[in-house]
């Protein structure tokens, strides 16, 4: 059976070395990315005036990019995904042969590796889960304006001009939580 020629091989401890070093090298710049949309964020929420969904929705999409490669790089779990976990994988596995000293995580580290994979399979993927959570969202919409009907047969995208203040402070929250157990993870 022949290799796959994109899967990454550890044959040497210098192949694990120089791989850690790649995924530690894009985690700090996409962290520090990460770290400044958080502060655009941060400052937009303090603001007492109405929160402006595009301008909202402009510093969210900003956020999600590094957010979406962080959560990636540490919590991708598939054979061949460059990443955090992966690394702790191939340490344990070949600790005896490349002679390092493995160490188990704390209970904590363990918990936001947990928290970061849960995270990331939400982002990534479209579930049954989240159109039910969209459906609570419309719900809610239709008993703030009982005069709108949905679901119509003509299907229409209405944007407000404001968003609420608390989902905006719910994924402010979210995204603050994520880039401690980032940090965490890589220090």
């Amino acid at each position: 059976m022949s290799e796959d020629p994109k899967l990454f091989r550890f044959n040497r401890k210098e192949d694990l070395i120089m791989y850690t070093s790649l995924v530690l090298e894009l985690s700090i710049k996409h962290l520090d990315r990460h770290k400044r949309y958080l502060n655009e964020f941060s400052k937009l929420i303090k603001t007492n005036k109405p929160i402006d969904y595009k301008q909202y929705k402009a510093i969210e999409d900003k956020l999600y990019s590094p957010q979406n490669y962080l959560l990636n790089l540490f919590a991708d779990r598939s054979k061949n995904s460059a990443s955090y976990f992966r690394i702790r994988k191939v340490m344990s596995d070949k600790a005896k042969e490349f002679q390092i000293n493995y160490v188990e995580h704390e209970q904590k580290d363990l918990e936001i590796m947990n928290d970061l994979y849960k995270r990331r399979n939400y982002e990534h993927h479209f579930t049954d889960a989240k159109m039910m959570e969209w459906g609570r969202y419309r719900k809610k919409q239709l008993e703030a304006y009982p005069g709108f009907q949905w679901p119509s047969e003509k299907i229409e995208v209405n944007y407000s001009q404001y968003i609420e203040k608390e989902d905006v402070m719910l994924n402010y929250k979210l995204a603050q939580r994520l880039q401690k157990g980032f940090e965490r993870l890589l220090e």
